[in-house]
């Protein structure tokens, strides 16, 4: 996942910002992307030279997936004002959501050179050189900064991060418990480190200890949630869709009034933690096929054009005439051409595609849907062992409302896909772990494209371009499980916890009707 990447909008102390622009970073910082655009776009119309305006309509575009024009105005703001580091920090950021870890890097050591000793840069290197897969040069950087100062607990996480990924376990875990064990590490940074030592000690056969781990570490953030209003919620929006004989009336409706597709959009749609990374890089490794990652197609149409929905977004979706969804299918199109450049095929792994299937289903009905499933109890435990987006996905943190949230997915698939055109393939994540090339060809035919061997070695793709230069794979949370050769071992993941996953049962098998 890339959500790091989309840290609040700030600026140096010491600088003044415009009425306007304030507001428009507060409406940024709250997701109201769409109404920050008109106010950022009034002031770059009357100051078209003022750097901070500028670099605020980077961050802008960059929140609204439009990748190209958002590099154009943070270069453009860099160059208007060459001493303030947090535009480098923005490129990094925007050049880490495109998988261009080098330029994420470099980015970093602009931002340094500009403010030495900045803790943000600082912290942004260490992550930048993680991601680029330069774990030695990572951990150097993190040891110089300690030397001249007590590491902050954000980089104090990297350092574990980096050990960890090194394998120097013990080193981990020390460097783990003794962020664990002071008093000012912020929560969220506390959850991050106390699931990632859960992850070494798994990985070292210490179960018991990890489970241990994982739950406090869940707890670290306060969270509420309904599963029962989650299931009611989901059952009223299948209950809603159309009939399949309405979505193709409605397609060829929709498709005579907008431009056409220059990529098709392909959906992934399955549980986090599932094996969607996997799947994802090894279609993608296709010289046809970019992946997208989690990039919100889907849900930031949404959310631009939720004044014409409705209050309730999902139904008003479902309910909207075909002008509105042509409108909103045309915007959709746009935002995946954006994100795969010349290439013709986009593959999204969007956490929600399976909650977004009736919209997919509307938007996109010749869309091909790929529908990944995993043993239940590997999956609980990797999606409880894994720092998901506390505040979207609350269910997360609990190994009760993961069971919940699992067989609701199920059920919500089987009610929502009678009532869908799009061609469908189901795919099983064991089987791609054992018989990785027969599942590979099979995917690729039943996608219609032909076998290319380079899907086989997804794990080596890791800077793969296209003739314009787009990043083929996006980073996902999975980014250093993915460059590694395929572990057939990864298939009875779940069997190794028998016995200790009681509160996962009771949420899966909690619901009858």
């Amino acid at each position: 996942m890339a959500r790091r990447a989309s840290r609040p909008v700030s600026r140096p102390p010491s600088v003044r910002v415009d009425p306007t622009l304030a507001r428009a970073i507060e409406l940024l910082n709250a997701g109201r992307n769409a109404e920050a655009r008109v106010l950022v776009d009034t002031v770059v119309k009357t100051r078209p030279k003022d750097a901070a305006a500028v670099r605020v309509k980077g961050l802008v575009e960059m929140r609204q997936g439009r990748y190209d024009e958002a590099e154009r105005w943070l270069k453009k703001a860099s160059k208007l004002d060459p001493r303030n580091p947090m535009t480098p920090l923005d490129q990094a950021a925007l050049f880490k959501l495109r998988g261009r870890y080098p330029e994420m890097v470099a980015s970093c050591r602009d931002a340094l050179r500009r403010n030495p000793g900045h803790r943000a840069s600082e912290g942004m290197l260490a992550r930048a050189l993680e991601s680029a897969g330069e774990l030695e040069a990572a951990l150097e950087h993190i040891q110089a900064v300690g030397s001249r100062r007590a590491l902050d607990p954000d980089i104090g996480d990297a350092l574990v991060t980096v050990l960890d990924l090194l394998g120097r376990d013990d080193e981990a875990l020390e460097a783990a418990e003794g962020l664990l064990g002071a008093r000012a590490v912020p929560p969220v940074i506390r959850r991050r480190i106390g699931l990632r030592r859960g992850r070494i000690l798994e990985r070292r056969g210490e179960f018991d200890a990890a489970l241990e781990s994982w739950e406090a570490a869940q707890s670290e953030v306060p969270v509420t949630f309904d599963p029962d209003g989650f299931d009611r919620r989901l059952d009223q929006v299948a209950a809603a869709m159309r009939p399949p004989e309405d979505a193709d009336a409605w397609q060829a409706a929709s498709e005579s009034s907008a431009a056409p597709e220059r990529t098709r959009p392909i959906f992934i749609a399955s549980m986090p933690r599932s094996g969607t990374s996997l799947l994802e890089r090894m279609i993608a490794a296709h010289p046809s096929v970019i992946g997208i990652g989690e990039a919100a197609v889907v849900t930031e149409t949404i959310r631009e054009h939720r004044e014409s929905l409705g209050e309730d977004q999902m139904l008003g979706l479902l309910e909207a005439d075909r002008e509105t969804t042509a409108d909103l299918r045309l915007a959709a199109g746009r935002r995946v051409g954006e994100l795969a450049g010349d290439s013709p095929y986009a593959i999204s792994k969007h956490l929600q595609n399976w909650m977004h299937l009736p919209t997919i289903g509307r938007w996109f009905p010749s869309a091909p849907v790929l529908r990944l499933v995993r043993d239940p109890a590997a999956t609980a435990v990797s999606i409880f062992g894994q720092d998901l987006p506390a505040d979207r996905m609350p269910w997360a943190t609990r190994l009760e409302w993961i069971g919940r949230v699992l067989a609701t997915e199920r059920r919500f698939v089987e009610m929502v896909r009678p009532k869908m055109v799009n061609p469908w393939v189901t795919v099983s994540f064991e089987d791609v772990l054992q018989r990785p090339e027969t599942e590979t060809r099979r995917l690729l035919d039943e996608l219609g494209l032909p076998f290319d061997q380079a899907c086989l070695a997804h794990h080596l793709a890791e800077a793969t371009t296209t003739e314009s230069g787009v990043q083929r794979f996006m980073p996902t949370l999975s980014l250093h499980q993915v460059r590694r050769p395929i572990d057939p071992a990864l298939a009875d993941r779940g069997g190794a916890w028998t016995g200790r996953l009681d509160a996962f049962h009771r949420g899966f098998g909690a619901r009858t009707d």
